[in-house]
């Protein structure tokens, strides 16, 4: 052709230059601007002026195609990218040639020392702070209007908002998982197939050779989602009497908990306690974990362990209550007496209302109508005030009930509570002026069926009676500064 090639950036700069093309002349055009901005600049180029560009003009590297076709619709430039890809690599997607995904995988390890990009905690952190910026939530599906949308495409799709819930969705899932290696088999089987001879969920047979990978008997499998199956249906019935909505086998990657609940965005998890002690799980920081993902998530989690939805299913009720904000009653702690009690006045009350039970030392307690409706139990350590227990009565909620007590507490001494991060926060210790220590992580010992303190087995003495560990998720020491 001979024309010396014009290399352009932006829109306006290409716009410009065609606008001063003289009649007869021809002009090649290398336009390098970014690809977002291309079909917005084939469309104003060709509107009202097809022949001026196709007769006086060549405009090259658009890749998109659109100067010499008026058909610029999404579909035909996906189809045209296709047809390209199945012509160069044989598979509709360039990404699925194993040639690219290959040369992808070595570029990045070679040049970042991960298998993928998104591991790195720079791009995780960019990620998060982009969409901090653009949605304020560092996930797009924090966003109820994005959770939503996300819920209606998938019923109008695959007629219901759990995509694995249709049955060919869940078939393609699981071959390309296998496909990919990333599905593991047991004795050539998949979980799911498991799972359907043994009657339970797949998230029950994943989590169970998840901890146990070199368990090949599936009559161990059905033992265990007997167990799960009786903690599910007991949680089932807490969360119905509750009259809260909740979903099972739903995925927040990378984990699977028992129980979400959208509405409230609480998070349940119901651990047995062998199957979640160092018996079967040696990471003493896998629940903490696990909640902090929960939390980065956008969900509060709460932890209960086996033998508390057993044998105190009503204090785990209130807890949930509390949470989902559905407590029954609602007292304003004004309108109660503040009395100060022995200890052996409130072990009842405690033992009733209490997850952990009666504590040590005397207590502050609110009473109405002469009834105790909540209570603050404390010692003397080193010094300082222990507040050892706090909580009012069952399905009731009192606001202000704490702040009312603390003034009762001397004012010459530290204040310091511990809270348990399977099921508190703290949130309201620090809008009273207390400062939060880092979380360390501690643990009970377990025989499976109950559970002891770790002093009670100093050291690692607890195994010398078969026991086992059973880690939590952290305990966070409050302190509020007084003297």
């Amino acid at each position: 052709m001979g024309s010396k090639k014009t290399i352009v950036k932006t829109p306006e700069a290409l716009q410009e230059l065609l606008d001063e093309l003289s009649p007869g002349r021809l002009k090649v055009i290398s336009y390098t601007g970014r690809l977002s901005d291309k079909l917005t600049v084939a469309d104003s180029l060709l509107e009202g002026r097809e022949e001026t560009i196709r007769g006086r003009s060549l405009v090259t590297n658009l890749r998109l195609d659109p100067l010499w076709s008026l058909d610029r619709t999404k579909e035909a430039v996906q189809r045209k990218s296709r047809e390209t890809s199945m012509r160069k690599y044989g598979v509709p997607y360039v990404a699925q040639a194993q040639e690219v995904k290959d040369k992808i995988l070595n570029t990045t390890v070679e040049r970042y020392g991960v298998t993928s990009v998104t591991k790195l905690s720079s791009t995780q952190d960019k990620r998060k702070a982009t969409n901090q910026e653009r949605y304020g939530c560092e996930q797009p599906l924090q966003k109820a209007e994005f959770l939503e949308k996300k819920k209606r495409t998938s019923k109008e799709r695959y007629g219901d908002h759990r995509e694995l819930r249709n049955p060919k969705v869940m078939q393609k899932w699981l071959e390309s998982r296998q496909a990919s290696g990333t599905m593991k088999l047991v004795e050539g089987k998949t979980y799911q197939e498991i799972a359907d001879e043994i009657g339970c969920s797949y998230s029950v047979a994943q989590s169970y050779y998840k901890n146990n990978p070199e368990d090949k008997d599936a009559k161990a499998l059905e033992g265990w989602s007997k167990h799960r199956s009786k903690l599910e249906l007991t949680m089932q019935s807490m969360l119905g009497s509750l009259n809260l909505v909740y979903l099972q086998g739903e995925y927040l990657a990378p984990y699977r908990p028992d129980f979400v609940l959208p509405d409230h965005k609480l998070v349940i998890e119901c651990d047995g306690l062998y199957w979640h002690s160092d018996a079967v799980n040696s990471n003493k920081f896998y629940h903490a974990q696990k909640r902090e993902a929960y939390l980065d998530m956008g969900y509060k989690p709460l932890f209960f362990r086996s033998d508390e939805i057993t044998n105190t299913p009503e204090i785990v009720k209130s807890i949930i209550a509390h949470n989902a904000k559905q407590s029954e009653h609602k007292l304003m702690s004004r309108k109660c007496s503040v009395v100060h009690v022995e200890s052996n006045k409130v072990r009842d009350f405690l033992n009733e209302n209490h997850l952990m039970g009666y504590g040590r030392g005397p207590a502050w307690t609110l009473q109405y109508g002469g009834e105790i409706v909540a209570v603050l139990q404390y010692r003397k350590n080193f010094g300082d005030i222990h507040v050892s227990r706090f909580c009012s009565k069952l399905n009731t909620s009192i606001p202000g009930a704490f702040s009312r007590l603390l003034a009762r507490l001397p004012k010459d001494c530290n204040i310091v509570t511990y809270i348990d991060l399977r099921y508190g926060m703290g949130s309201y210790l620090k809008s009273l002026g207390f400062t939060a220590s880092t979380p360390s992580v501690s643990f009970r010992w377990t025989d499976g069926f109950h559970k002891y303190h770790r002093m009670k087995f100093p050291g690692k003495t607890g195994y010398d009676h078969k026991l086992h560990r059973i880690w939590d998720c952290g305990q966070a020491r409050f302190t509020l500064v007084r003297s």
